[in-house]
């Protein structure tokens, strides 16, 4: 059964246990992960669930051993198991084996990829349940998983909404990519076009993604020269991605209609959108519900161009989906879906086992 998050609300408290991997990032201070996956489907949004009455346990894998051994890790109702590059099929299957109730965060068409993150995969297909941030990536698994409940909870924005700045009208235009390097290949493919615009205004382009090692793609990138369009490239971490958001004038989001195995979530876009600054995208497809700002373009050149001669309407459409973002993309929006989907999930599996 492939399921929405229109189910009913609980009746009664749900025992949360989720499984997250060592943290990574602690660039603002305190301890996080750079995979946003885990920040933005868990670690925001388990305050949250706690505050409608569930009981939220995260336990980092480094302390896995320790909880296992006094028994306070199978105290739970639900065990959420996240994407991550770890390899958590030992305590899936350990999980399983107990008869616990076991729900899988899939982020990925997982069956496309080799190595490690097919591991996830594997516990995707062992699990009760799977949860998605979006109905194409929930509609691609449930045709690989026949029968499996799948439960659509949207991705949530970061931190807190900044003010409205639409692209400046003088001075260099500041466009800002930011995501993993085997997402980049779109992005190199444009340059071209950019350098044209670049001939009637300046460009500078900040890539942000990781840079350990520099990949052939991104090195072409940074390799290139162009008259009037400057590309620099900076290492991903929380702290450098909000103050390169606050510089930005446009961040570009292009589609690469060969990363087949995205989830396509509209994460960058509504981030951008949160932190106050106008997302461009061409996945005119993937996002139709954006369609009405004003942030769909068939290319990213296009969108900008807009974008640089409407900059009042391109400002009016910036705080139009910004609004919307706050009213659907919160974590304390999203932890209701949330908390829907995994009572759902858990009713479902008690009915099963009697």
């Amino acid at each position: 059964m492939t399921a929405e998050t229109s189910a009913e609300t609980i009746a009664a408290p749900l025992r949360i246990t989720g499984l997250l991997p060592r943290p990574n990032d602690g660039s603002l201070g305190t301890r996080s992960w750079k995979d946003a996956g885990i920040r933005i489907r868990c670690a925001s949004i388990a305050p949250h669930l706690g505050a409608l009455g569930a009981a939220v346990k995260l336990v980092e894998s480094q302390n896995l051993d320790r909880r296992i051994a006094d028994g306070s890790y199978f105290d739970a109702d639900v065990f959420m198991i996240y994407q991550t590059l770890e390899d958590h099929r030992p305590i899936v299957g350990s999980l399983l084996d107990a008869g616990k109730c076991v729900v899988v965060d899939v982020c990925d068409d997982l069956a496309l990829y080799k190595g490690v993150l097919n591991y996830n995969w594997e516990n995707a297909q062992r699990a009760f349940a799977i949860t998605v941030p979006t109905a194409s990536l929930a509609r691609r698994l449930a045709a690989r998983v026949a029968g499996k409940r799948i439960y659509i909870v949207p991705d949530a924005v970061e931190g807190e909404p900044a003010p409205i700045r639409p692209p400046r009208r003088e001075g260099p235009l500041r466009l800002f990519w930011y995501g993993w390097q085997h997402k980049i290949r779109t992005l190199s493919e444009r340059l071209p076009a950019l350098a044209e615009l670049a001939a009637q205004r300046p460009i500078e382009l900040t890539i942000m993604s990781n840079l350990d090692p520099v990949g052939p793609i991104l090195q072409t990138i940074l390799d290139r020269r162009f008259p009037r369009l400057s590309i620099s490239a900076v290492p991903w971490d929380l702290s450098a991605f909000n103050a390169a958001m606050e510089r930005t004038d446009v961040a570009v989001v292009p589609y690469d209609d060969s990363v087949s195995y995205s989830g396509r979530s509209p994460v960058r876009l509504i981030q951008a959108a949160w932190r106050g600054r106008l997302p461009i995208s061409e996945d005119v497809e993937g996002y139709p519900e954006f369609a009405r700002f004003g942030v769909l373009h068939r290319s990213i050149v296009d969108g900008i161009a807009w974008a640089i001669g409407h900059p009042d309407e391109a400002a009016g459409q910036l705080a139009a989906l910004q609004r919307h973002v706050a009213e659907t993309h919160r974590p304390e929006v999203l932890a209701r879906t949330w908390m829907n989907a995994l009572g759902h999930a858990y009713a479902g599996f008690r009915e099963g086992r009697r």
